[in-house]
């Protein structure tokens, strides 16, 4: 390499060699249109790549750690998409509002229908076990709420299926008129 491409690399750009391809191509990382010096390169330049590939390794670190499941994102999706379009030679698609309202509609729908089957689910287990003879408080939490609880609760437990809010429900022994548990 001589001594002006290494100097566009270091600025973060690389320029085409005399001998390089002459489609221009999207750059995956930043979308800038640019002269790809190998047929399977797919960004602009090395930082790029760099770049690119320590925020798949974060994304990848987040699904691993959402309790061994994998969770979906729509940003990781696009970009999935986004890639394949980029390695067809395809150019990148473009947002459309509408197109986002209507799929968020449509996700919506599903979540209602999956969320009427947990629910169907969780009564017909709760239908199952015996009620225990405790007062019982339930509260609800949102994020950044401050949680407290009564000291005097027995029981405590908490259900919180997808990290948007939470039921705390608290239990207390029931006391009769001369002081024991009833």
């Amino acid at each position: 390499m001589d001594d002006e491409n290494k100097q566009s690399e270091q600025d973060g750009q690389v320029e085409p060699a005399p001998a390089q391809i002459s489609t221009r191509r999207s750059c995956l990382f930043c979308t800038r249109q640019f002269l790809p010096r190998r047929a399977n390169q797919e960004y602009c330049s090395p930082r790029h790549r760099r770049r690119a590939l320590q925020a798949r390794q974060r994304l990848d670190l987040l699904f691993d750690r959402a309790e061994g499941t994998h969770r979906l994102s729509a940003p990781g999706i696009l970009r999935k998409v986004q890639i394949d379009r980029a390695r067809r030679g395809v150019a990148p698609a473009r947002p459309e509002p509408y197109l986002l309202a209507r799929a968020q509609v449509l996700e919506a729908e599903l979540q209602l229908k999956r969320w009427a089957e947990l629910l169907r689910q969780r009564r017909a287990e709760l239908e199952q076990l015996p009620r225990p003879s405790v007062q019982v408080v339930f509260a609800e939490i949102r994020p950044g709420q401050r949680v407290t609880a009564d000291p005097r609760a027995t029981y405590c437990t908490v259900a919180c299926t997808d990290g948007s809010l939470a039921i705390l429900a608290l239990g207390f022994v029931q006391r009769t008129e001369k002081g024991t548990t009833g």
